[in-house]
């Protein structure tokens, strides 16, 4: 199944669904609570750079794309920093 300019075969009603995307697991940075709720930040390599990830309670809800994993954990450590400075903390 293909969309290429001269195969457009995959765009048809009559095309069979590409199987679901299957998450690639992360590297975990830290995570850190506040009450019940859990806030986890991951990097996720792939050719076009790393991605820092962060999702709550395990569901995705940020994430930004950086050239270097150096980058990547600068800005991790300042959303922890944000995070812990209004009263997240890193508890077992």
């Amino acid at each position: 199944m293909s969309t290429s300019p001269k195969n457009q075969d995959g765009l048809l009603h009559t095309a069979k669904p590409r199987p679901p995307r299957r998450p690639q697991q992360g590297e975990l940075l830290w995570t850190l609570r506040k009450g019940t709720d859990r806030q986890t930040a991951e990097l996720r390599t792939s050719p076009t750079g790393v991605e820092l990830q962060l999702l709550r309670n395990g569901a995705w809800y940020f994430g930004r794309r950086h050239e270097t994993r150096e980058l990547a954990l600068l800005e991790a450590a300042v959303v922890r920093q944000d995070l812990e400075r209004d009263g997240w903390t890193a508890k077992p």
